[in-house]
């Protein structure tokens, strides 16, 4: 099979190793996107001297690979940019593009160019089947995924499931996890124990089951490790040290002081909090962390939560309220600025909805799941946690959890208004079904890391890595072929 990997580390060793076992076993690697590295561009070209390689960051301002350059490829139709709307209104709100300090007319013509040159480069090479690391989420390798989508052409990618270094091989995030499904549709109604799950996962399930405790996220931690103490101290030394060569050092001093005692996101939020009244029926809704990949492309329109708040506010029923929290990592990283994503009247608007309360960060989420008739989320790990505390999750979109039982699919009033009231009239989630999910996930997922922060949870080595990546890939590419 001609083969396309995107978004794959070319200086990683594991990577290098699995393509290397793919051409032996007959593949043929024809393109290779994602490194950043060009000390190392001619040593893979030779290693793979039938394998075009191109930068990630020259993909991303959508300069050709050097073996392409000087080819002028056919400009997209009107017909392949009408089919291929949501593509663009979706790259908008990616992580990178949005950033782009261009014009929006700038950015059309960018996307035109993305669409030129990778049209032109997959009709000419012809890829069998495209594999993306994971689910693509910057403008490059979306655009890729969206011609894949409408060409047809087979993809592969790897869904974290949020549990310890596991991994779902899933051919679309829209459509998620065949085998998954199918391992929870078999499982129904079976006697599975706590102890008959692997150890990492009996662990995750008694840690998000601990009532008394909030879940801190792996992610969190992190991040949270990153912005404080000295390390806080160390990202703030480089960033005077660079004002004070670029003379940037009173404006960014003068914009700290306005932002500090003027108007700001965290002030304009702790302003419209109510307390949580736990004696009400209520939806308990935390907002997702973004820009991030689990919104941007993953949440599709839901990107923009207050889309997901309207709709749950004209579902409810009338003696019922929504509970909304900030994510702890937005004022973490983004400090007081207003971004794109929460920009000045953001926590305002979702405010003045009807039925919706936004409530103090010092919340236990722990208590807000526990006290609630339904977790509300685009992908977020909370409807996962949820599910394991036996609530219902109302999902705006494509998380790898989306086929648990008590995950309810939505995205308009009326499956909301289905969910709610089947949910009103005493649906519950029993222990039972949610270890059997559980046994089920741990049966067809697969421990791996494709990156730092998951290789840092792994307990598994590159050899075993590179071997439960690789199987998981000739599996799929086998079934493909029979």
């Amino acid at each position: 099979m001609n083969i396309f990997l995107i978004g794959w580390d070319d200086s990683s060793k594991v990577f290098l190793e699995i393509a290397k076992r793919l051409e032996d076993i007959g593949h043929k690697i024809v393109y290779w996107s994602g490194g950043n590295r060009t000390d190392l561009l001619e040593q893979n070209r030779k290693n793979f001297p039938q394998t075009i390689f191109h930068n990630r960051l020259d993909a991303m301002s959508c300069r050709p690979a050097k073996e392409l350059e000087g080819i002028q490829f056919e400009p997209p139709s009107e017909e392949i940019i009408k089919k291929l709307y949501e593509a663009e209104s979706i790259l908008s709100t990616l992580k990178q593009f949005e950033k782009l300090k261009i014009s929006s007319f700038e950015k059309n013509n960018l996307y035109h160019r993305y669409l030129e040159y990778w049209l032109g480069v997959i009709k000419r090479l012809k890829p069998e089947v495209i594999i993306f690391a994971m689910s693509p989420h910057n403008s490059y390798n979306y655009i890729v995924l969206s011609i894949a989508r409408l060409l047809k052409i087979r993809t592969i990618m790897f869904d974290h499931v949020g549990i310890s270094d596991r991994y779902l091989l899933i051919n679309d995030y829209v459509i998620g996890s065949r085998s998954l499904k199918k391992e929870i549709d078999n499982n129904r109604g079976k006697q599975y124990k706590i102890d008959d799950l692997s150890q990492d996962i009996k662990e995750y399930y008694k840690k998000q089951t601990d009532e008394e405790k909030d879940a801190i996220y792996h992610d969190f931690k992190i991040l949270k490790n990153r912005y404080s103490g000295f390390n806080f101290l160390l990202i703030k030394a480089k960033i005077i040290l660079k004002s004070l060569l670029d003379l940037s050092i009173f404006k960014k001093t003068y914009l700290f002081f306005l932002k500090k005692f003027g108007e700001n996101f965290k002030k304009e939020y702790e302003k419209l909090c109510s307390k949580a009244d736990f004696d009400k029926k209520f939806i308990y809704v935390p907002l997702h962390y973004q820009p991030e990949c689990a919104t941007a492309p993953l949440g599709g329109v839901f990107v923009d939560q207050i889309l997901m708040i309207k709709i749950l506010a004209a579902a409810i029923p009338d003696d019922w309220e929504i509970y909304v929290k900030e994510h702890p990592n937005q004022w973490l990283t983004q400090g007081l600025n207003y971004t794109h994503f929460r920009y000045k009247g953001y926590y305002e608007a979702i405010a003045k909805i009807k039925k919706v309360k936004i409530v103090s960060m010092e919340t236990p989420a722990s208590e807000l799941i526990k006290k609630s008739r339904a977790v509300a989320t685009v992908t977020g790990s909370a409807g996962r946690e949820a599910i394991l505390r036996q609530r219902p999750a109302l999902v705006f979109a494509y998380p790898a959890y989306r086929y648990f039982t008590g995950a309810f699919m939505v995205n308009d009033v009326a499956s909301c208004r289905a969910a709610l009231a089947k949910i009103n009239s005493g649906f519950a989630i029993n222990q039972q079904e949610v270890i059997n999910c559980l046994y089920s996930l741990d049966k067809v997922s697969f421990h791996a890391f494709f990156e730092k922060n998951i290789e840092n949870l792994s307990k598994i080595s590159p050899e075993e890595n590179t071997k439960n990546i690789l199987g998981a890939i000739i599996s799929d590419l086998e079934n493909n072929i029979s």
